[in-house]
């Protein structure tokens, strides 16, 4: 308004408005110069609401845009992608306000650790694909589980987590019977029917804790002894379970120790043809020897070794010494091959072929006398990977059994898959065997099939004649056991060998 007032002073006093529109000082004269300031004014009002009003919407729009991406964001923190569930972070607050309720009304929040104990044979046999449907079916299945004040949240891969407020002890493990009986039942994924199993571990508050990472430490660390003992199906933390876990602890810093002090020793076992009697061999079983001099079993400490990863280091040392022993033996004029026991960590390394490869250059051995045994565990691995690895060690000329054959999962096809040339028959098929007429058909089977597929059998466990005729009848072709010898150190089975 300002502007214009004096745009027309200046325009007045140089001349500029001429004839009619000379401004005058008549009053319809300046009510028109007056209309004309407002209606200039009116129009840049206009300008500049519609202006305001295009800025405002894209403001809103803006912020609305935000509170999507802010919800969406909020939801990948809080919820697992896969199945929909909540996730850890949503299970820790609702124990905060499931343990304020408890606290007034006197109940007790267990918090319990669920794991599938076969989900990696399901991945590795049918594929993550299948994998994920099924934790997806479990998942609403979950959902769908009627009980009062349960539920259930998703931690990572294969584990879930449920809080339950109970009044007792025996409604929460009614819950986990439930729970159990739930997972047991098998799941149709596209044509193929699958059967699950659980472990779980269980911890209380405010018995066992009132935070939620110490609760679910502890139902973690009951859920490890579950899963030890294969047919509990869930446990109750305990305090002596922590004992437990200290000494697990203990254990591993032993171990590092006895690698550095190289405390470790081969012990020897020959394998000995049924047919003529000739030691054709022999398995070379670790010992730990500590400075007392008490003699430790692989039974005792190579899971523990497997969990902390310390096994690729172990077991590196056990190839090199093997392959060491059985050139000493060719060289004392003994020309028998020796036998290899292989852990599932040592091929996630990646660097077996290689270590396998130094020691028979180092020994100056012939790879034909060369056996690596390996369990079936190592199927649920990642297979490509592995069968990478064994197939190289085929090509340059060593041989891949099967140890304890029937016990694991059996898988057929990995036979062919893993260039496998001998079974090893468990001694739970055969130290009974004589007495036990089912046995015996399962031995004969295994024996037949391994024929059939042109491998050769291995009997472990014989530990007497009878034992060892029966196995001659049925056609096995090599076995090894405490008949013939336990498991001794070298110079002992050097002698053996010399007897």
């Amino acid at each position: 308004m300002l502007a214009t007032l004096y745009f027309f002073a200046y325009a007045m006093s140089e001349g500029m408005m001429l004839g009619d529109l000379q401004m005058d000082s008549s009053p319809w004269g300046k009510a028109n110069n007056l209309a004309l300031i407002l209606v200039l004014y009116g129009v840049s009002i206009a300008i500049i609401v519609r202006f305001v009003r295009v800025i405002l919407r894209r403001l809103w729009l803006e912020s609305t845009r935000s509170e999507k991406i802010k919800a969406r964001a909020q939801k990948l923190v809080e919820y697992d992608l896969l199945t929909r569930l909540p996730n850890e972070t949503l299970c820790k607050q609702q124990f905060e306000k499931y343990m304020h309720d408890s606290l007034l009304v006197d109940q007790l929040v267990a918090v319990i650790t669920l794991d599938l104990n076969n989900f990696k044979v399901i991945n590795s046999s049918m594929g993550h694909e299948i994998g994920d449907k099924v934790i997806c079916e479990l998942a609403m299945r979950f959902e769908d589980l009627s009980f009062a004040q349960a539920e259930a949240f998703r931690n990572t891969g294969s584990e879930f987590v449920f809080l339950l407020q109970s009044e007792d002890y025996d409604s929460a493990i009614e819950f986990c019977q439930r729970l159990l009986q739930l997972i047991g039942e098998p799941i149709q994924i596209l044509e193929y029917e699958v059967e699950l199993s659980g472990s779980l571990g269980v911890a209380f508050a405010p018995f066992d804790g009132t935070s939620y990472h110490v609760l679910r430490q502890k139902s973690h660390t009951a859920l490890s002894h579950a899963k030890e003992d294969h047919d509990a199906g869930f446990k109750i933390y305990e305090s002596e379970m922590d004992a437990f876990i200290r000494d697990r602890l203990r254990l591993i810093k032993e171990l590092k120790i006895a690698i550095e002090q190289e405390q470790f020793q081969l012990w020897y076992q020959p394998k000995v043809e049924l047919s003529s009697g000739k030691i054709l061999g022999a398995e070379s079983l670790i010992r730990w020897v500590k400075p007392d001099g008490k003699v430790i079993s692989p039974f005792h400490f190579i899971s523990v070794a497997e969990e902390s990863g310390l096994i690729a280091d172990i077991g590196n040392w056990v190839i090199t010494q093997s392959i060491a022993d059985c050139s000493r033996w060719h060289q004392m004029g003994f020309e028998i091959s020796v036998a290899i026991n292989l852990s599932p960590g040592q091929f996630r390394r990646g660097d077996i072929v290689s270590t396998v490869s130094k020691a028979l250059n180092y020994a100056e051995l012939a790879p034909e006398y060369v056996e690596l045994e390996i369990t079936e565990s190592l199927f649920v691995e990642d297979d490509n990977s592995t069968k990478d690895q064994l197939d190289m060690l085929v090509n340059r000329g060593m041989s891949i059994a099967i140890d304890d054959f029937g016990t694991g999962y059996s898988n057929l096809n990995y036979l062919n898959k893993f260039n496998a040339s001998t079974l090893k028959i468990d001694m739970s098929f055969i130290r009974n065997m004589t007495n036990d007429k089912r046995q015996q058909h399962i031995v004969d089977a295994i024996v037949q099939m391994s024929k059939a597929m042109g491998l050769k059998n291995v009997a472990e466990g014989v530990e007497d004649e009878a034992t060892s005729t029966l196995l001659q009848s049925l056609g096995c072709e090599v076995a090894q056991g405490y008949f013939w010898s336990k498991p001794v150190p070298f110079e002992e089975f050097v002698h053996f060998l010399k007897q």
